[in-house]
C-alpha cells in the first residue's frame, strides 16, 4: 500500500506512518460499486498476467507448446479451459469481468468504428465472453441487431446470468451457445452453422498460428454449412474480423 501511495493511488489518513488509507479519485476504480470499475480487470493482470510474465523464460526455452501462464500455474488444458474448470471457474467469471471492463474503458466510440447496423443478423460471435460488444452496441443505437454469443458451455453459462442480471430487456435480442471451436470437426464444436454474419473480435491473439487456422477453418466450415443449393451459388455469409496491429519490429542492420 505504501509503494502505491508514491503513485498517488490511496490516502494516508492522519500522520504519515499511521498505515490507514483511504480511497481517492485514482483509487476509487477498484471499488466494484463505481460504475467505471476495473477491479476485475486490475486483478486479472495483478494474479495470472504478472505471474505469467514470471514464466516466460522457461515458457521459451520448454519443448512443447505451453504457454507461459500454464507453467506458472502447473496446467495443460488451453488457458480458457483451464479456467473455466470447476476449481477455476472463479478465474473464468473473473477474465469475463474483466473483458468487458477494458473493453468499456477502450472501447467508448466501438458503435460507430463500424457500420454496425448494415450486418445481416443474426451475427454470431465467436468467442465472445460473456458479450461486452453486446452490451455497448445494444447499449446505444443499434437496437435491432440480434446476437447469438459463442464461447465455452461455463462462460456461457456466466454470461447469461450476467444479461438475466444486467439487461433483462435486451435478451430477446441475443442467444447462447456453448462449444469448442478448436474441436477435430465443424459438428463437435457447435459453432452456429449457415448464419448470414461471423464476428471474431480479439480473439485469435491468444492462440499458436497453428491454432488460429484451426480456429478459423471451424468457422468457414460452420459458415458454409447449413446452407442451401441457392445460396451457396449466390450470397456468401461475412466475417467481420477485429485484431490488434501490432508494430512492425525492425530490421536489426536498421537500427
Amino acid at each position: 500500500m505504501r509503494s502505491l501511495l508514491w503513485h498517488g493511488y490511496f490516502e494516508e489518513q492522519g500522520e504519515f506512518g499511521t498505515e490507514v488509507y483511504a480511497n481517492n479519485a485514482m483509487s476509487e476504480v477498484l471499488k466494484t460499486s463505481n460504475d467505471a470499475t476495473l477491479k476485475d480487470a486490475i486483478g486479472m493482470i495483478g494474479d495470472e498476467g504478472f505471474k505469467g510474465s514470471s514464466y516466460l523464460t522457461e515458457a521459451a526455452q520448454s519443448t512443447d507448446e505451453r504457454s507461459a501462464l500454464s507453467h506458472a500455474f502447473g496446467f495443460t488444458d488451453p488457458v480458457f479451459k483451464w479456467m473455466a474448470s470447476p476449481e477455476q471457474a472463479w478465474r473464468g467469471q473473473r477474465v469475463g469481468k474483466a473483458m468487458q471492463q477494458l473493453h468499456t474503458m477502450a472501447n467508448g466510440n466501438v458503435t460507430r468504428d463500424y457500420a454496425w447496423d448494415t450486418l445481416e443478423t443474426p451475427v454470431v460471435d465467436i468467442g465472445a465472453g460473456i458479450g461486452s460488444l453486446e452490451m455497448i452496441l445494444l447499449g446505444q443505437e443499434h437496437r435491432d441487431i440480434q446476437f447469438t454469443l459463442f464461447d465455452l458451455r461455463q462462460t456461457m453459462e456466466n454470461a447469461e446470468k450476467a444479461w438475466r442480471a444486467r439487461y433483462p430487456s435486451k435478451l430477446k435480442q441475443i442467444s447462447f451457445v456453448g462449444g469448442d471451436f478448436l474441436a477435430e470437426s465443424v459438428e463437435e464444436t457447435n459453432i452456429p452453422q449457415g448464419q448470414p454474419t461471423y464476428i471474431i473480435r480479439h480473439v485469435l491473439h491468444d492462440w499458436t498460428d497453428e491454432q488460429v487456422v484451426k480456429i478459423l477453418r471451424n468457422v468457414r466450415a460452420a459458415m458454409l454449412s447449413g446452407r442451401s443449393s441457392s445460396d451457396k451459388a449466390g450470397h456468401l455469409p461475412k466475417l467481420v474480423l477485429c485484431e490488434m496491429l501490432l508494430q512492425a519490429i525492425p530490421d536489426i542492420t536498421e537500427i
